[in-house]
Parts: structure tokens; sequence; C-alpha cells
């Protein structure tokens, strides 16, 4: 678990219907106003939050025990890397209509929470009465970013399709003493640094929760992870990112916060590389746009700059080397225009991350020039000239 002929007819229609558009006209000259666009209903009407409806108890047991943050009683680490570090995973029930009795997993190493290396949806499911737990992990890779941070408003969690996920590994869950443990019945496989194949336990009670991830070479040698009989333990922890509501339908996720620089004001020259998620529509958690995308760049203006309504205000206060995630409702956004060649469709809610790469104040204004003297204060001093005199 840590890892997009019948014109002829109209023509007729229409000049068949001309005249009594001329006589309309002519018995009422009032101006007709249009009604002006409605926004659609939106999970973005909430509040964000969400309470699961559990088709088992014993899903709602496990689940409860699980939901939250966790992090390693000692570093550990990461495949495909050489360092070692406090580890943070954290698990929340989320809304997935393709894809009901779910969970959202983000696993990242704690000093870099803001790009977790694994991320996946979990899902119960009985197969008679035996609890499994599957792991289901994007397709496409650019559609993690879109899930990075929204367990804190899982209300607001991409409306992701089936088709996004592909199933990745099983569990079969059973009880035990006070919990419960988790075993992948066979090994899956992988290919990564040498690993050809990998399984998977678990073990969760009440404060306490211990993970096995590992993966073999060819020969089955342990390439990654502990060894065997032996877990990675966890203890429930405070996550260091922090959520708000900056206006109706726009709130702000702060998942790095520096405190340590000129906050962006008003005229403050800034700079963002940035990625845009849409949050549902028909195409949910795909990427838009991205400043790291092939022939983008920084994006430099000046604040509050001539953004969407919903990000002027909450990119105030933000200081450089910061990461932040924004979740805008539509009607904060483009509303009922379609925008970015059609990538974004008219009353899409939006999702966006950003991190902020400068902030420059605005240069001092310029020195008064130093005037010279009034017409009065020249006559006086002709007039003292003329009598030699000096008051």
């Amino acid at each position: 678990m840590i890892r997009k002929h019948p014109a002829a007819r109209t023509l007729l229609c229409s000049a068949l219907l001309l005249p009594f558009a001329a006589v309309a006209t002519a018995q009422d000259d009032t101006p007709v106003v249009p009604e002006p666009p409605q926004m659609p209903d939106t999970p973005l009407n909430g509040d964000g939050s969400y309470t699961a409806q559990w088709s088992s108890p014993e899903f709602a047991q496990i689940a409860g025990m699980m939901s939250g943050t966790w992090k390693s009683n000692a570093p550990i680490t990461e495949f495909a890397s050489e360092d070692s570090t406090n580890t943070l995973i954290t698990f929340t029930p989320v809304k997935m209509d393709a894809y009901p009795d779910a969970m959202y997993v983000e696993v990242a190493a704690e000093d870099t929470a803001y790009e977790p290396y694994y991320q996946a949806v979990l899902q119960f499911w009985k197969r008679g009465n035996t609890v499994h737990l599957r792991t289901l992990e994007a397709k496409e890779e650019a559609r993690n970013g879109a899930m990075t941070g929204m367990w804190m408003y899982p209300g607001f969690f991409p409306g992701f399709r089936a088709e996004d996920f592909r199933g990745t590994l099983d569990m079969t869950m059973a009880p035990s003493g006070n919990g419960w443990t988790g075993k992948t019945s066979c090994a899956y496989p992988v290919n990564e640094r040498g690993a050809v194949e990998m399984t998977s336990e678990l073990r969760i009670e009440p404060g306490s929760l211990q993970v096995a991830d590992r993966f073999f070479d060819a020969s089955g040698a342990l390439v990654s992870g502990p060894a065997a009989g032996t877990f990675y333990g966890f203890s429930k922890a405070d996550h260091p990112f922090v959520s708000e509501q900056i206006i109706d339908g726009v709130w702000r996720i702060t998942m790095l916060d520096l405190d340590e620089g000129k906050a962006i004001a008003a005229l403050d020259k800034v700079g963002f590389r940035y990625w845009g998620y849409l949050q549902a529509s028909d195409n949910p958690g795909y990427m838009f746009d991205s400043s790291e995308l092939a022939g983008r760049d920084v994006l430099r203006f000046t604040a509050p700059g001539r953004l969407i309504e919903g990000l002027q205000p909450a990119i105030m206060g933000l200081q450089a080397g910061e990461w932040h995630r924004f979740i805008i409702r539509s009607d904060q956004g483009y509303k009922e225009r379609p925008a970015a060649g059609g990538g974004i469709p008219a009353w899409s809610d939006l999702i966006f991350t950003f991190q902020t790469q400068y902030v420059e104040a605005p240069p001092p204004p310029p020195e008064p020039a130093e005037q010279g003297p009034t017409p009065e204060e020249g006559a006086d001093d002709a007039e003292q000239a003329e009598d030699g005199s000096d008051e």
C-alpha cells in the first residue's frame, strides 16, 4: 500500500417564424433580459465533509481503526530511494460512486508530505463472509495530483470513473484479538529496481498500525521491505497540512508553510509553478494545464493578477517556497464559460496546486523632486537684496 439536407428545413422554419417575431416586437418594445446562467448542483456546495455509509459492519470497524494519519515509529527507507525518513500514512473514507466502500490512502516522507510517493483507493469487498481489501491505482499518474491532500476535504474528492483505476493488490482480512490482520494470498508482479514481485501485510488495532510491503527479485531474495515476520510500526500523529475556507466557494490547503519570507500583497511581483485539475465533469482528475508541461513556464504576474475570481484572494499571504492546494467552485472559476481550449467545460469545479517561486515587493515610489522657492518667497528675497537687509 506504501506506493478525454436539414439546413434547408431550418431556413424554411426561420422564414415562417419571422412575421410572428415582427408582430411580437411591435406589440411589446420592452427589452427581454435573459435569465442569468444557473450554476448546476455540485458537491462543492457543501463543506467538504463526508460521512461514510458502509455496507458491512466489518468494513466500518476496520475503516474506523485505520482512519487518520500515522507516523512511522522509526525512519523507513523508501523503495526506489536510498534515503531513510519518517513516513506518514493517511487514510480517509471518500465518496466514490464508481467504488463504494472506499478509502483513500496517501503515503509520503514527513519532510516532503506535499509530494506523496504512493496514492491509491482502497475498497472493501466480501466473498461470502470473508472480508477483502483491494488497492486501486490511477491508470494515469497525472491523476494522482488531483488527489493529493484531498483527504482533508473527502466530500470534495474527485469524482473519478471506474475506468480511471486498475486493481493492483488484494488482501484477505481476518479478525485478530481486538483488531484485524490482512495479507495478500500470493505475490503480485512488479518491475522496480530489480524486484519482480511483491507481497503485502498489515495489522491494525486501535492506536497501532503495522505494515510490511516486501519486494523480491527473480531469485526470491528480498530487495526491499522488512524481513519475514517483522513489520514497520506506525502510531497516530498530527499531519502538517492545514486547511481553511478563504471565501464562499474557495478552500485552501497549506501543504508546506515556511513563514520566513515576504507574504504576497497587492502589487508584488510573484511567480508560481502550478498544476490544474478537473474535480468532476466527464473527465474527473484530468490535468488541464501545468507549468511543467512542454512549452510552459512559471506563471508570473503582479498580484493579484488576472486570475480567476476565486484564486485572487487565495494567493494573498503566500510566501516563496510554500506549497498550497486550492479548491475552486465553478462560480468562483470560469462559470458558464468553457476554457483551456475546451479542456475546462462550463461550470467546472477546479483543483489547483501552487508552489510559490518568488515574491518581490514593488519598487519604492520615487522621492519627491526638490521644490524651488515659491513666487512670494522669490519676491521677498529680491526685496531683501535691494535693501541690503537680513532679517
